[in-house]
């Protein structure tokens, strides 16, 4: 008995013991390092979560235009103020949610006088000549909201130089030379790497860096709200004016150059639109480029030296005349941050005249996947044989040496299948994939014992291209740039249109459960049929859609019917799948996912509606689906014709189109 005491007593002790251990972990709550934040304006302040091995997801629930969110951790991140205003910030562990105010404050604001103080307000230099209609000094009662950052003092510590010399004035009115007066610093988001000029805005002193967007307009006339301006016509005749405002109080300014029928530029239009940063979500740092007349201009190097925003295109539109035009040099030099995939230079982007094209490109853009897309072949071949010289796809965001296979991210617009994406056609051949016959068994319609079946897709269940394997019997596909069947194989098929061996098809069984491991391969990547009807239908795992070549298909009716997969991978057609002549698309994913739960796809860069003779649905299912999928496009287009295209109602039942917000998906 005493043995059995001592025993329940050791028992109780150690259970004890453990309860004791546990309490700890069960009573941790996590908890933010603080509930509430006040950030100045260019400040960061780090945020943590405490108590928590989990990973924290952080994102932010109102404000977004007054900060930012930068190195997510496990734990932490990084809050940085953009603009004056209030935040929130989401932290969420798991099904807990934690919630951080932030108060976002400006600099201050200077002491009203009636004597402008240089440190604190811009002012026009006193060599330029006043406008008669207008002081060109801003007075107290229109001094910026808050200090520019960077504003010199009187006597600056820096010695200031000049980049360009005014030459003969035009006989007609236009805007002055921008002279450039400048001083060294290095570039903040690469220290110590690349150095670039802080330059000063036509002679004022506002610095660039200090202006977020300038505006083209077709008036110039100052409106009242402006807080300054300078008379920037070439004659010093008040025929081009420019004003500034601070629309949004952050002590950056929006400066739009005005003239009336639009803005004439000078012959000498190098670094007009440089150094200007605007750090605003999707908010370009140039508007109104179509108010610019540069049917004059013949130097435009540097003209776009440092300018950034985080938009992820750059338009010249079909207005912007470089017919006289003689030196591009650096003309886009570390332009656009690493958000910039695509520059359009537009119909008039003439280069006959060229003869100066030093770096052209140098450092601009997202590197290995910017794309540059030009009016002609002709205009393209002048592109390709200067590549080299203009540093096309050089600098810190890819390779420090030219490499040839850049030279196909330089597009003619003539060629494209869609606004952005050019059309990937396989090397010259006569040779194709057969058309699926789309040979098939009905399911029984009834069970054993005669009570009806009811089924959740198609009642049909199809063969591989008219053999005896049944498509739900390949466990995975993979599109090959090989035609070579390996000894492995355990069968063959010849798919080649005309039966030449020019497509062949092979299968294994490597994991020994009865479903196939199936290849379709052809020298240099397979060559659609025109026909790809049910070409993928009832399978479950597609590899290598990189390795088809659609761009000469016309009907993809039913070609992924009844696609399903067990582990829930999203479908992803890549950015080479190429629907530009597509007429047909009817029930293109019918029962997508239907036995697989929720089963997302990405149709990629380079699918288009723009061929198609009927309004097709998409993706349709026999009865109501618990879930709700996501069909990813890259541009709105597309998003907007599968919303709304059929009377009002999705074309693709139980997803939502998303613009993918994962630029480097391939």
């Amino acid at each position: 008995m005493r043995t059995k005491n001592i025993a329940m007593i050791l028992t109780l002790a150690l259970m004890a013991g453990l309860c004791q251990t546990a309490a700890p972990s069960q009573a941790a709550t996590p908890k933010l390092s603080a509930k509430k934040l006040t950030i100045k304006i260019g400040k960061t302040a780090a945020l943590k979560v405490k108590k928590t091995s989990k990973k924290a997801k952080w994102s932010i629930v109102s404000g977004k235009k007054n900060i930012r969110l930068t190195a997510k951790k496990k734990t932490s991140v990084k809050v940085k103020a953009v603009k004056v205003g209030k935040a929130k910030i989401s932290c969420k562990i798991g099904k807990k949610k934690l919630i951080c105010k932030v108060t976002v404050k400006g600099t201050v604001k200077p002491v009203e006088s009636a004597t402008p103080v240089v440190s604190a307000t811009p002012t026009q230099k006193p060599s330029q000549s006043p406008v008669a209609t207008a002081s060109a000094t801003p007075t107290s009662t229109v001094a910026p909201t808050s200090t520019p950052a960077q504003t010199p003092v009187s006597t600056p510590d820096y010695e200031i130089k000049t980049i360009n010399t005014p030459g003969p004035t035009a006989d007609y009115d236009c805007l002055k030379v921008e002279v450039g007066e400048y001083k060294h610093y290095f570039c903040p988001s690469a220290p110590g790497t690349i150095p670039r000029l802080q330059i000063k805005f036509f002679g004022t002193d506002i610095w660039r860096t200090d202006i977020e967007q300038i505006i083209i307009s077709d008036s110039n006339k100052v409106p009242s709200e402006a807080l300054g301006q300078f008379d920037l016509s070439e004659k010093q005749n008040g025929s081009v004016m420019a004003w500034y405002t601070d629309k949004d109080n952050d002590g950056k300014f929006e400066m739009t150059i005005g003239q009336d029928g639009g803005v004439v530029a000078n012959a000498n239009s190098s670094y007009l639109f440089s150094t200007i940063q605007n750090e605003e979500e999707k908010e370009p740092f140039l508007v109104g480029i179509e108010n610019l007349d540069t049917s004059h201009v013949e130097d435009m190097s540097f003209m776009f030296y440092f300018s950034e925003d985080q938009t992820t295109e750059f338009d010249l539109g079909d207005n912007f005349d470089t017919s006289h035009v003689k030196d591009i040099s650096a003309m886009f030099y570390v332009m656009g941050g690493s958000s910039l995939k695509k520059i359009r230079l537009g119909n008039e982007f003439d280069v006959s005249k060229v003869e100066k094209q030093s770096g052209t490109f140098e450092y601009t853009g997202a590197g290995g996947s910017l794309y540059c897309y030009v009016k002609d072949d002709t205009t393209r071949q002048w592109f390709l044989k200067h590549a080299e010289e203009m540093n096309w796809h050089i600098g810190v965001n890819t390779d420090w040496d030219y490499k040839p296979e850049y030279d196909e991210y330089i597009v003619n617009e003539q060629s494209m299948g869609l606004a952005g994406v050019p059309i990937r056609t396989h090397e010259p051949t006569d040779n194709r994939i057969m058309a699926e016959p789309a040979k098939y068994t009905e399911l029984p319609s009834k069970d054993e014992n005669g009570y009806p079946i009811s089924y959740v897709t198609d009642t049909k269940r199809y063969y591989f291209f008219g053999t005896e394997i049944k498509r739900d019997d390949i466990e995975e596909l993979t599109i090959e740039t090989s035609c070579k069947v390996p000894e492995k194989a355990l069968g063959q098929f010849d798919l080649s249109e005309k039966q030449n061996g020019s497509v062949m098809a092979w299968y294994t069984d490597k994991d020994k459960d009865g479903l196939y491991e199936m290849t379709i391969g052809q020298e240099g990547g397979v060559v659609a049929n025109p026909n790809c009807c049910y070409l993928f239908c009832d399978l479950s795992q597609i590899n290598g859609m990189g390795n088809l070549y659609t761009s000469g298909v016309t009907d993809m009716s039913y070609m992924f019917l009844d696609y399903n997969t067990e582990n829930g991978t999203m479908l992803n057609l890549g950015n080479n799948f190429d629907t530009s002549n597509v007429k047909r698309m009817d029930g293109m994913f019918a029962y997508f996912g239907a036995e697989s739960g929720r089963l997302d796809v990405r149709l990629g860069k380079a699918f288009t509606f723009k061929s198609l003779e009927k309004v097709p649905l998409l993706m349709y299912y026999k009865t109501p689906v618990e879930y709700e999928g996501s069909v990813f496009v890259s541009f709105e287009e597309v998003a907007d014709y599968i919303r709304n295209s059929k009377k009002g109602s999705t074309l693709a039942m139980y997803h939502t189109a998303v613009i993918e917000n994962y630029p480097d998906w391939n």
